[in-house]
């Protein structure tokens, strides 16, 4: 029994992982597309809530991870190292457009 809900925490982990890749890579597509996120979800289906729901938790993810990293890492070494980083760098630089 207690390898089966290892397994089942480990599928949980992966499963948000994953969630979390799907978002950035949503929200980086509809960042670039040039469209208004109203029109990009609705040409995409995604809900604009959901949308603006996960930009705030990526935000808040790599705004974390950003200041953990500060210290042993320059900002143009974390730049371009994901998506989520890309967003927190916009962000420090003002180009974040909620």
């Amino acid at each position: 029994m207690k390898q089966y809900s290892r397994i089942v925490t480990d599928l949980q982990v992966h499963n948000g992982q994953n969630k979390v890749a799907e978002w950035a890579g949503r929200i980086t597509e509809c960042r670039s597309s040039g469209m208004v996120v109203k029109t990009w979800c609705k040409q995409n289906g995604v809900c604009e809530q959901t949308y603006y729901k996960w930009q705030r938790r990526l935000f808040a993810m790599a705004q974390a991870q950003q200041v953990v990293q500060l210290a042993a890492v320059t900002p143009a070494q974390a730049v371009g190292c994901n998506n989520t980083r890309r967003i927190v760098q916009a962000a420090l630089e003002g180009k974040w457009d909620k």
